[in-house]
């Protein structure tokens, strides 16, 4: 389940444009477009980084508008995509000794030296770009890209806030604001600021959204729905509201609201690989495997690749007991996503079921690689260790993940019943065991969890007593 903010549709104009710019490239027919359409097909497959194409854009839009300057900035923003910085440099000078009052000249060499780090020339050139234009917004709008391009998210949202608060209907600002705000992990700051734009404007589904989206981040869930449910007041057919809704929804447990939220999500935009394995994943958490599975392998028709239904038939097949079917599909995920943690961990879980200790022992250990704070996959890997009879190698895999988790005293629990357990070993076991009590007293339990037979253990019963009436 993943959250984020909705990016904005494009102009519908623009999209028939593009679709007429193709046809003719497919020489099916000539074509006349406007100085404006062609800008805008070109900004089109800038956006969609298909750079290749926006270059024929220009090529033909030079040929047909050979004085206007604005293609020759156009291509040495493309060059600047490309990392070609000396020749975006040069087209740039051109471009301005042509024509030296554009501000989208002084936004390229903003952003030339933003790639230099020299954010200095960056403000320089931005009051630059501002003293020339009637457009201070569409300028600031810029300049927060090229601050967003920069990885200087917190500038960027500042540039952003002041661009929204002069243009309350700017979907594109508060889409990049919102993403600003998710990216440099500022979400209170979010909360904040679209708390009090929504004071001015209460009827922006898309502040109401991303609203929603920064309760999501903060795990509020219940907050967010709250704010997903008033963007789709103003907006029922809001597809990525009723989408981020279900998912806070799931996330509170309260998933037959969350399958119906999925459902119209699907109504609205038709069938999509991503929507019907969210739907088979609330099936599933309602522990109606049919229907789980049904939609799962719906999921995998559209999409054969798609790692998380491949997942989803294993955690199925899991819940069956059907070890060697959930291997099977576990594996499948991992072609497709083989740095995935949770599909490792399952993996190696179903491993240890069929008794294939080392292939177990490996995913742990990749698991403890990618995620060295997963305390349950260096209990598993001692566990796994343990169940191999390597007593020695399976405390050092505890003891190494107390190093990262030192708050994990459940690891000097299970030490010592691993020590308890071994023949010989039982003096060693209760010094790891005094050590355990020591450090929580009040987790003894967990001895007994990991091995209930200990309690008839005098010894051990003596000790655990002592700390007790301590």
């Amino acid at each position: 389940m993943s959250f984020s903010p909705r990016q904005p549709d494009e102009d519908p104009e623009t999209l028939k444009a593009v679709e007429a710019f193709e046809l003719m490239l497919q020489g099916k027919g000539p074509a006349y477009f406007e100085e404006e359409q062609l800008e805008e097909i070109i900004d089109h497959y800038m956006m969609k980084s298909q750079l290749k194409k926006a270059e024929m854009a220009i090529d033909h839009a030079e040929q047909t508008y050979p004085y206007s300057t604005g293609f020759l900035v156009k291509r040495a923003s493309i060059n600047l995509m490309k990392g070609d910085l000396k020749q975006a440099n040069e087209l740039i000078e051109k471009a301005e000794t042509i024509e030296p009052n554009n501000p989208d000249i002084y936004l390229l060499k903003a952003e030339l030296a933003s790639q230099n780090d020299d954010f200095d020339k960056v403000e320089e050139y931005f009051k630059k770009a501002l003293a020339y234009t009637d457009d201070k917004n569409d300028v600031c709008f810029g300049m927060a890209v090229i601050y967003i391009n920069a990885m200087r998210f917190e500038k960027a949202a500042n540039v952003l806030e002041k661009v929204v608060e002069n243009d309350p209907e700017n979907e594109h600002a508060i889409y990049e604001l919102a993403m600003c705000y998710h990216e440099s992990g500022k979400h209170n700051e979010a909360i904040r600021w679209f708390n009090k734009f929504l004071d001015i404007e209460p009827y922006s589904p898309f502040a109401w959204f991303n609203l929603g989206t920064a309760y999501s981040a903060k795990g509020q869930n219940a907050k967010a729905v709250e704010a997903y449910d008033y963007a789709l007041v103003i907006d029922e057919t809001f597809a990525s509201a009723w989408f981020n809704k279900a998912n806070a929804l799931y996330e509170q447990g309260k998933y037959d609201e969350a399958l119906a939220c999925f459902k119209t999500v699907m109504e609205i935009e038709g069938k999509d690989a991503t929507t019907m394995c969210n739907i088979a994943n609330c099936y599933h958490a309602l522990e109606n495997l049919e229907e789980s599975e049904s939609w799962y392998r719906s999921t995998l028709e559209m999409n054969p690749k798609y790692a998380d239904a491949w997942f989803g038939l294993g955690l199925c097949a899991d819940s069956r007991n059907q070890f060697d079917k959930a291997a099977f599909h576990y594996r499948r995920a991992l072609l497709i996503d083989g740095s995935n943690a949770e599909y490792l961990h399952a993996f190696g879980d179903v491993n240890y079921e069929l008794n294939e200790m080392q292939a177990a022992l490996h995913c742990y250990q990749k698991v403890c690689e990618l995620e060295p704070e997963n305390a349950d996959a260096w209990h598993d890997q001692g566990v796994t260790l343990f169940g191999m009879g390597q007593v020695e190698a399976a405390i050092e895999a505890l003891l190494k993940g107390m190093k990262i988790l030192p708050q994990q005293t459940e690891f000097l629990y299970r030490i010592a019943s691993f020590l308890l357990e071994t023949a010989g070993r039982e003096k060693d076991g209760l010094f790891w065991l005094e050590k355990a009590l020591l450090k929580e007293p009040e987790k003894a339990y967990c001895l007994f969890h990991f091995e209930p037979s200990l309690k008839d253990n005098p010894n051990v019963a003596d000790l655990v007593k002592r700390f007790e009436r301590g």
